[in-house]
């Protein structure tokens, strides 16, 4: 297409830019606009307004096979497929309804939104395939796209129709509407919408997060009521150790002991003998006050409780008138600890009920030694008159002895057990000859213990 102005022809941008085929048959100009009649049909171009047009089936034109055409005034007449059709080129009326938009492809992720619109948050790429039917040249149409999200609009996007896809990838979770305008000849004919929904992980839902809250609520009450039972049953364990301490010290300090040890000293120092009252003297009080030391104290080495047991049976064989021998072995484990008194109340035990009603010398034999399984185990041994006779005693006399009884030095090794988180435990062993009793021998297992 050639142009002519001021005597010089020039192939005009305009016009050969526009043109859907440049094969052209025929050419007519009338009022400003020219007509051009080419292989894909007949396109008008307005000078006036640079538009462009073309006449097709919405027209009524059969086909875009187009044999001839004449400008008559405000009408042209067409030839097409052998048929007359005769137009106002002016008031042209599109029947729009012979128009579409087709889909090809609407999917969100693998789904098909058309068919399923609620869809999880790893569905969230939106590809979409169309394609215009029913209209002669494409380019002429404008294809408008707007995506909103939870009622908020989004901008109308001008899209290339040619291109025949669109897509939005990575989209966030959310209520979508996705519409569409078709704008031919300057009007909005075409308008379609679909809406779908991208829903969130589980971990981003109210519910979700509302248990989390919960969860996290009930654990807080959950370790505050742990926290309140352990520091309860602690309290109430280190009261008990204190009420178990105390009996421990009451069997050391008895009233009976006392006043036999006193009684004794007192007879040295009748009978002249001041070195050695002065020296069970001096023997009481260091016993009373390592007593009253040691009680304050959760741990004490093994050496500092021997040394308590020998002054203790220093006092009871001044009782017992040189009656009583007693030996005492064990290992020197450097950096053992035990319980303050944890043996004393059963080596009482074991003069008062074994050996105080026996005639004759009585014999005490303490050996102390670890085990193999990091166990402290301490053997008491009397050649007494035995539990069985002892207990006959006691029945006779409808009276329990004031000493440390069997039933408080079980509860204290129970208290220790929980409060260490280790088996303490004793028990005992009846010893005979030829049917006879001729002793008791105790066996205490203590573990070894660290300060905490």
């Amino acid at each position: 297409v050639l142009s002519i102005e001021n005597e010089k022809i020039s192939r005009d941008p305009v016009l050969n830019g526009g043109l859907n085929d440049t094969y052209i048959r025929k050419i007519d100009f009338k009022k400003g606009i020219f007509f051009f009649l080419h292989r894909s049909g007949l396109e008008l171009f307005d000078t006036k307004d640079q538009s462009w047009s073309s006449l097709g089936t919405l027209e009524g034109i059969v086909s875009s096979t187009v044999n001839d055409f004449a400008v008559i005034g405000d009408s042209i007449c067409i030839i097409s497929e052998g048929l007359p059709i005769l137009l106002n080129y002016k008031e042209i009326k599109s029947d729009f309804g012979k128009i579409d938009l087709i889909f090809e492809q609407l999917l969100l992720g693998s789904k098909d939104i058309r068919d399923e619109n609620k869809l999880n948050f790893r569905e969230n790429d939106l590809k979409v395939a169309f394609e215009f039917r029913g209209i002669l040249f494409a380019r002429e149409c404008k294809l408008k796209i707007q995506l909103n999200k939870n009622g908020n609009k989004g901008e109308w996007e001008d899209f290339p129709v040619y291109l025949g896809k669109y897509q939005k990838l990575d989209l966030n979770p959310g209520i979508y509407q996705l519409n569409f305008q078709v704008v031919y000849r300057g009007q909005v004919f075409i308008e379609k919408s679909f809406s779908f929904e991208i829903t969130p992980p589980f971990w981003n839902e109210l519910w979700f997060q509302i248990s989390i809250l919960l969860g996290v609520v009930l654990i807080i009450a959950l370790a505050y009521k742990i926290r309140l039972n352990i520091t309860t049953k602690r309290s109430k364990l280190e009261s008990e150790i204190a009420r178990s301490r105390l009996t421990a010290i009451q069997s050391q300090m008895n009233p009976h002991f006392i006043f036999n040890a006193l009684n004794s000293i007192q007879d040295q120092v009748l009978h002249g003998e001041k070195i050695n009252s002065y020296s069970y003297i001096s023997k009481f009080a260091d016993l009373v006050r390592k007593t009253l030391e040691y009680s304050d104290k959760d741990l004490i080495t093994l050496d500092q409780e021997i040394k308590l047991i020998e002054i203790y049976l220093t006092l009871e064989k001044l009782r017992f008138d040189e009656k009583l021998e007693y030996e005492i072995n064990f290992e020197d484990i450097e950096g053992t600890l035990i319980p303050p008194m944890i043996l004393q109340p059963f080596i009482e035990n074991a003069i008062v009920h074994g050996l105080l009603h026996k005639e004759g010398k009585g014999k005490l034999k303490i050996n102390i030694s670890k085990t193999h399984s990091d166990t402290l185990e301490c053997l008491i041994e009397d050649n007494g008159i035995g539990r069985k006779k002892s207990k006959e005693i006691q029945d006779r006399k409808m009276k329990d002895h004031t000493s440390f009884s069997t039933g408080a030095t079980e509860r204290r090794l129970q208290i220790l057990s929980q409060r260490y988180n280790k088996e303490f435990k004793f028990f005992y062993t009846d010893l005979e000859e030829n049917g006879a009793s001729i002793g008791t021998r105790l066996t205490i297992q203590i573990p070894l213990l660290q300060k905490f």
